[in-house]
């Protein structure tokens, strides 16, 4: 939002109102806002549930109005789905590689690693593998020109 240094600025002029909406992740909403339905959430850039977000809220993708705006859409979406990754250099060996990523898949599912960020209200959804991660990016690569010259003229590249 053009005017406003960041997401705190925002939720005040959105409390003063000076604005009538933001787009976010749903978990950083303010609990008072959801606990008092001060917020109405019209629409999800994710295709799974979002912990705590109603349900009824569509999926964008399911929106789309032809096959064309569905990939254009998914090519624009998919590196939301990488979340925040971490990344190491192509030269690590594939032997440690495999053992970092079982080491990290194992912590998405770690019941310790999990409790602490439930308390921290941080929510883990939907890790994807390194595997799935890996295709992932080399599907956004593999974009066709047409796709990538669609899509950058909806962000304005």
């Amino acid at each position: 939002m053009t005017g406003y240094a960041g997401s705190a600025e925002q939720r005040l002029a959105i409390e003063r109102g000076e604005l009538d909406g933001d787009c976010g992740a749903w978990s950083s909403v303010p609990p008072d806002w959801i606990s008092n339905r001060k917020v109405n959430p019209v629409i999800s850039f994710a295709p799974v549930q979002i912990p705590g977000l109603p349900p009824g809220v569509p999926f964008a993708g399911d929106l789309a109005p032809s096959q064309e705006a569905k990939e254009v859409l998914n090519l624009l979406m998919n590196a939301d789905a990488l979340g925040r990754p971490f990344v190491v250099s192509k030269q690590v060996p594939a032997d440690r590689l495999a053992i970092l990523r079982t080491a990290f898949d194992a912590t998405t599912k770690d019941a310790q690693f999990l409790a602490e960020t439930e308390k921290l209200d941080l929510p883990v959804v939907g890790p994807i593998s390194g595997l799935e991660a890996e295709q992932l990016v080399a599907s956004i690569y593999a974009a066709s020109p047409r796709l990538i010259a669609r899509a950058q003229a909806i962000v304005g590249k």
